[in-house]
């Protein structure tokens, strides 16, 4: 509704139109200064459109000749409030000069973020809170010069703010100078053994900088922790053979590694984990995707190809009832161990099968084993990047044919001593070909899967059993000689024990000799015993030893006599 001012007003140019016919503009300029004299130089927009209209120019031209003649009449006494541009909003500014003053300042940008970026909703809520307001069209061209960042920012928040920025690309000079790790929740349900809703798994990635290659993955099935970071680390330093089976070793310390602000990877355990090992670690800015856009990528890349087209896949396509419209019944969804092969299948492909485009045409395995340099760790320090071992807390009883997990046996000669006895056992998160032994809090060694022993290990475990089955020979024949001189008749068990007998040494070495020499003066052509010889002679052989085990026996029971006999003499 127009005030009775506006009404005078109108009616009075009204009156005098027809005197301005000769020179209307100039008419009209004298009319607006008197106007802004008389109100302290603020306009109405009805002002603005009548003076238009008598003038037969824009609106435009009537607010702009009014900024001009504002800045070039200082005597006009306007209240220092009002007047005062420095430091006040575009809503102030309106309200003294109308929608001229608007403009997309702070105030107006914070409002602009408020109501996501909408043109439309933002000039009709400042009409209807009282603003005069340029058209629309006006406010659209003042919103298409403002940068196309911050507009982005309004439309889609934090999403696409770097869409739009130049940044600068960090790549390794050479495999293993830096490492790029990163989390990923992947957008498929999977069903747990004896879980009863579907859950999102998680996926951790270690890739090299300079080559592509992915060093180390983990699928999870809840958010990652710290003892899950610190074995995917581990097991991407652990020095291997590659999966393609060429004999190419894979793994090693990096220089560098390069990680985001997660909980899990800034917490203390893991500081002080890694600050023990020679890796220097750069946690990138928050917010800043682009400072490990490599591992952002091959995260999209796996996780496409482990989730597109499979059954539970999550969408943001919502249903009448809300619901994913993608969603299936838990029994026909992917097992969690099915989508742990679905993601070693899909690493594989991208290392050793999938050329780049980066890379000139070469795969990232091409690339890495291009005589990368290797600093092998040593086992002490990879044992406490470990994970316990599944069942039991990682509890396990030594056997004669080694520690039984993951369905299979770890054999090694360094756990020998362990045999019937409890320790910890520790492995990284997939990779089980071999697993860390702990005696108590202590590290004993990595014994490795009986099926990849080398000829190496084979040969020790064999020259352990050697050394004992010796030891146990040789205490034997400690004992036989014992019972000898008891038969000699030597009554105290410790004097049969520390009495040596060097006739049967003797007598056992001409043995020997009298028997080689019989082998050798056997003519090349002698053919073997006959079969009843051999018999015989097993025979002959078997009546000596029970005639030897009952000469024994009698000579046992004769010095128990003595002994008995000499206990009951000192008695009396």
């Amino acid at each position: 509704m127009n005030s009775p001012d506006d009404i005078e007003f109108g009616d009075l140019v009204a009156d005098v139109a027809k005197e301005w016919a000769a020179d209307p503009a100039s008419k009209a300029r004298l009319m607006l200064h008197e106007i802004l004299d008389a109100n302290q130089g603020a306009l109405s927009v009805h002002q603005a459109e009548v003076l238009s209209t008598v003038s037969g120019r824009h609106e435009r031209t009537i607010w702009r000749w009014q900024r001009d003649y504002l800045a070039n009449s200082p005597d006009i006494e306007i209240p220092e409030s009002d007047v005062s541009l420095e430091g006040t909003s575009s809503l102030d500014r309106m309200k003294l000069f109308g929608p001229s003053a608007f403009e997309f300042d702070d105030t107006m940008m914070a409002l602009m973020y408020l109501l996501g970026g909408h043109q439309t909703r933002l000039h009709s809520e400042l009409i209807a809170g009282g603003y005069e307001m340029p058209s629309l069209a006006t406010v659209s061209r003042l919103w298409n010069k403002v940068p196309t960042l911050q507009r982005d920012g309004a439309r889609h928040g934090l999403t696409n703010r770097s869409a739009n920025l130049l940044h600068i690309r960090h790549s390794a000079a050479n495999p293993n100078d830096a490492w790029q790790f990163d989390s990923f929740n992947l957008d498929i349900y999977c069903r747990l053994p004896h879980g009863k809703r579907p859950i999102r798994p998680w996926l951790l990635l270690l890739q090299d900088d300079c080559s592509r290659f992915i060093t180390s993955w983990a699928v999870l099935p809840y958010q990652m922790r710290a003892a899950e970071v610190l074995a995917c680390f581990g097991a991407g330093f652990d020095v291997r053979p590659d999966d393609e089976g060429s004999g190419v070793l894979i793994g090693g310390y990096p220089k560098k590694l390069i990680f985001d602000n997660e909980k899990a990877i800034v917490s203390k355990v893991v500081r002080e984990a890694l600050d023990a090992l020679p890796p220097q670690c750069t946690a990138t800015p928050a917010y800043t995707p682009t400072a490990k856009g490599k591992i952002e990528r091959v995260g999209q890349t796996i996780q496409s190809a482990v989730v597109v087209g499979q059954p539970g896949q999550a969408t943001q396509v919502a249903g009448p009832n809300g619901a994913d419209m993608l969603a299936i019944a838990p029994g026909y969804l992917h097992s969690f161990d099915q989508i742990v092969e679905r993601t070693r299948a899909a690493v594989f492909e991208y290392n050793y099968q999938r050329p780049h485009s980066s890379l000139s045409g070469r795969t990232p395995f091409e690339v890495y084993s291009n005589n990368t340099p290797i600093r092998r760790p040593d086992d002490d320090e990879l044992a406490p990047l470990m994970v316990p071992a599944y069942r039991a807390a990682g509890v396990r009883k030594v056997h004669p044919d080694g520690l039984h997990a993951y369905t299979t046996f770890y054999v090694d000669a360094t756990i020998s001593h362990l045999i019937h006895e409890e320790v910890n056992l520790t492995s990284w998160i997939h990779d089980h070909r071999r697993v860390a032994v702990h005696e108590g809090d202590t590290f004993v060694a990595m014994v490795p899967w009986s099926g990849d022993l080398t000829k190496e290990q084979r040969e020790a475990v064999m020259q352990h059993r050697f050394d004992e089955m010796s030891a146990v020979r040789r205490h034997a024949k400690g004992a036989r000689d014992a019972m000898r001189n008891i038969s000699d008749g030597i009554v105290s068990p410790i004097d049969a024990v520390t009495t040596a007998r060097p006739d049967t040494k003797a007598a056992d070495g001409k043995k020997k000799a009298a028997g080689k020499n019989r082998q050798s003066a056997q003519p090349a052509t002698t053919r073997p015993a006959s079969r009843p010889a051999m018999k015989k002679d097993a025979s002959t052989r078997t009546k000596a030893k029970k005639q030897e085990s009952a000469a024994a026996t009698r000579a046992r029971q004769v010095a128990e006599q003595a002994l008995d006999a000499a206990t009951s003499k000192e008695r009396k």
